[in-house]
């Protein structure tokens, strides 16, 4: 990737560089000593590449810069100050080959499963959706009603249905539809989730066909005292302290709010909505049915995949409200986080969170 900025040394809104360590070595040996005397900052030395070999990557990957001082950050970070950030371009087309099966875990909420729909009719997405329903011991008449509302929404073609009459097992019951998806990425979507912004699924979309990508998330926001509060933005490693007073080592991760219009790397994502590549999904074996089959099975395949070496991202200006509690009843499993611990990467190997767009 290269900028025509970065031939006139200026760098505005466009400020990264993914290069094959040949290239590299190639530009920077053309300028060795100022490379060396760091005097040269690394993304000058491509201001003569040859346009074809440059390639540009996804508008949510594209970086900008906040123009404040030291003091001003630090105040910032302290007193989570609010910091405008421009809205995307309306001249950006995503790119939308690729269709998603979008996989709904439902038991009764009726409600909620309906608004879940329409939010979903309501995404600026040119490709092609298919919505598998998977319902678990929902009343007749609520199965017949989502069931309904999906075919009027989307066409009799594009819904699927699976009646999982068993005791609730979320990682299985996701197994079962993603084996039933025909679309190359799917969509985990809790039933009491709304799609918020229009483009959601147009840019996970285009970030999640990045082959390092392994999950793609938003920022979800919920309801508190009925006021609209961050419930997450991906998830981190918890600070040292914490986990020597015995806390948890992944917590869901809170930006402050001047961040929460980046898009970041992050150690995992939740399933509660979550983007990923089918393939993908099939050969990590999908969700843990035995070790984990409710409570940390989104944090255990998250783990999985970046131990293959798939990063995670949360595209914090796409918003979702997610209710919580919506595709099953109330339940009293135990935290099973020593399971998690136990198959989990070195901590050190989950504490490198790089931000992508700032």
């Amino acid at each position: 990737m290269l900028n025509p900025e970065f031939r006139n040394h200026v760098l505005l809104f466009k400020n990264s560089v993914i290069v094959g360590k040949n290239l590299l070595k190639t530009a920077l040996a053309k300028r060795a000593s100022d490379f060396k005397s760091g005097q040269l900052r690394i993304e000058h030395a491509f201001c003569d590449t040859d346009a074809s070999q440059v390639i540009r990557i996804p508008y949510v990957m594209e970086s900008s810069r906040i123009g404040l001082t030291i003091p001003r950050l630090k105040e910032a970070w302290e007193n989570q100050v609010a910091i405008d950030f421009a809205p995307p371009s309306e001249e950006h087309r995503f790119q939308q080959t690729g269709g998603i099966s979008i996989i709904i875990n439902y038991r009764n909420s009726e409600q909620d499963t309906l608004r879940c729909l329409d939010a979903i009719r309501l995404q600026r997405f040119s490709g092609h959706l298919e919505i598998i329903l998977v319902n678990n011991g929902s009343v007749p008449s609520i199965v017949e009603s989502v069931y309904s509302k999906a075919i009027a929404l989307f066409g009799f073609d594009a819904v699927k249905t699976i009646d999982y009459n068993q005791t609730f097992n979320h990682s299985r019951q996701c197994n079962l539809a993603a084996k039933l998806a025909t679309q190359e990425f799917l969509l985990m979507l809790s039933n009491d989730s709304v799609l918020i912004s229009p483009d959601a699924l147009a840019m996970a979309r285009e970030i999640t066909a990045i082959p390092w990508v392994g999950t793609c998330s938003f920022r979800v926001i919920g309801r508190r005292n009925n006021k609209l509060s961050l419930q997450s933005l991906g998830l981190a490693a918890n600070r040292r302290s914490d986990l020597l007073a015995g806390g948890p080592f992944l917590v869901t991760h809170l930006a402050p709010d001047f961040m929460v219009d980046t898009t970041i790397e992050v150690i995992g994502n939740t399933f509660a909505v979550v983007l990923l590549r089918r393939d993908l999904y099939l050969e990590l074996g999908g969700l843990d049915e035995d070790i984990f089959p409710t409570n940390y099975n989104d944090v255990d395949f998250s783990l999985r995949a970046s131990a293959q070496g798939y990063k995670h991202v949360v595209i914090g200006a796409a918003v979702v409200e997610h209710l919580g509690r919506g595709s099953r009843e109330y339940d009293l499993d135990l935290p099973i986080e020593q399971a998690i611990f136990d198959r989990a990467p070195p901590l050190s190997a989950l504490t490198a969170i790089g931000t992508i767009k700032l």
